[in-house]
């Protein structure tokens, strides 16, 4: 219950500020606005392939890429749907290759 409680309140937000991937991916996959602040956002591998989908900041000193007063997600609401159709697709296929 917590854990879909949680994704709920993800999926529902304005804007989520974080410094935990973990909260911020399923921001991501609902189009949630999302604002990471990791002392090494920039130079971290955990967020290399990641950091076209997130907005991020270093530190305090960091200069944010959202707007506050109206936030937006990083990337477009068809990018995401094609990304995520793109992994469907993938999925699908290895899947497949298993299995025959």
């Amino acid at each position: 219950y917590v854990q879909k409680h949680l994704l709920n309140r993800y999926a529902t937000a304005r804007m989520v500020i974080t410094s935990r991937l973990h909260a911020a991916l399923p921001c991501v996959a609902f189009n949630t606005p999302c604002l990471v602040l990791q002392t090494n956002f920039h130079t971290d591998n955990r967020f290399s392939g990641l950091r076209h989908l997130l907005h991020g900041c270093n530190s305090v000193k960091d200069t944010p890429t959202i707007d506050f007063y109206n936030p937006q997600p990083k990337i477009s609401l068809t990018d995401l749907r094609t990304i995520q159709n793109n992994i469907r697709t993938n999925l699908y296929q290895r899947i497949s290759d298993v299995v025959r």
